[in-house]
């Protein structure tokens, strides 16, 4: 009966302690938390392949007018009926020219382009 109690309660240890390690950085996806948080750490100038490192993989990408954006999912966790919510506010864009963040944001976006945001929309069914 001990036996069974202690092998119960390292069982239940290790499941509590297995989320623990932290989110993985090998597979390229990370959280939109994640992404949120790390964003701090862009900066002009940054090359490409270290955003790709920092923030993982884009949810979308584009070219508009010589300019790539990564796009990102940084927000609107909202399901409903199913679907996530695939609003324009729901991503932020990463510019990047020559291979380096030039700006990033909503804002940048629409200033650079002169086009309006519209996120991923067309992207809806990727994940």
């Amino acid at each position: 009966m001990v036996f069974r109690v202690f092998m119960a309660c390292m069982l239940a240890a290790g499941i509590l302690t297995a989320g623990c390690a932290g989110p993985s950085r090998t597979s390229g996806i990370h959280t939109e938390t994640q992404v949120r948080m790390d964003m701090g750490r862009l900066e002009i100038g940054l090359p490409k392949d270290n955003v790709l490192d920092l923030l993982g993989s884009p949810w979308c990408s584009e070219t508009v007018h010589g300019t790539e954006f990564l796009v990102y999912r940084t927000g609107c966790g909202t399901v409903r009926g199913g679907k996530r919510l695939q609003l324009p506010e729901c991503f932020t864009p990463v510019g990047v020219r020559s291979g380096r963040v030039v700006g990033w944001g909503i804002r940048y976006y629409e200033m650079s382009t002169g086009e309006d945001f519209l996120g991923c929309g067309s992207y809806k069914d990727r994940r």
